[in-house]
């Protein structure tokens, strides 16, 4: 999870498209105000540690949940649809910051079935959060897909259901 001061973000959804990215050039001390990493967390956890976390911090300007990858090898795609229900409502009743899902990273190396489990996690987050009226960090195509890795027939075609 990560807090940021919302009047250091750009407004422009141009400028803002890609700026988890570019902001590993910046220095984060000017940056953001609070970072906290909860490693191998699920969405369950880091929905229990929110309260922790925005109570010590008062309401920050934007609050960016990073979360969802490490519930994929589970398998129950429904189950971790109502996760992030549920984290989404946890941290719309602490706060009134701007709400920011930061979308999965793709991995290469671990085989197809993740890809294809995180690529269609992706699909969901980034069509959920529109209908949700939450910010959604497309994180997927700020990597290009390597040469030699597993990708599944028409990935780039449409998003798969899940």
């Amino acid at each position: 999870m990560v807090v940021l001061d919302g009047n250091k973000i750009t407004e422009d959804p141009h400028k803002r498209e890609n700026f988890l990215i570019r902001l590993l050039n910046w220095n984060f001390d000017k940056y953001f105000d609070l970072l906290s990493c909860f490693p191998g967390a699920r969405v369950l956890d880091v929905a229990r540690r929110l309260p922790t976390v925005v109570r010590h911090r008062g309401d920050p300007g934007t609050v960016i949940l990073h979360v969802g990858t490490n519930d994929t090898s589970a398998r129950r795609s429904e189950v971790l649809k109502e996760h992030f229900r549920t984290l989404l409502d946890t941290a719309r009743r602490l706060t009134r910051a701007r709400l920011l899902i930061s979308g999965p990273m793709p991995t290469y190396r671990r085989g197809s079935q993740p890809f294809s489990r995180l690529y269609a996690l992706h699909c969901w987050l980034r069509d959920w959060c529109s209908a949700s009226g939450v910010g959604y960090v497309d994180n997927w195509e700020s990597f290009p897909p390597r040469r030699a890795s597993p990708q599944p027939p028409g990935i780039h075609q449409k998003c798969p259901s899940m």
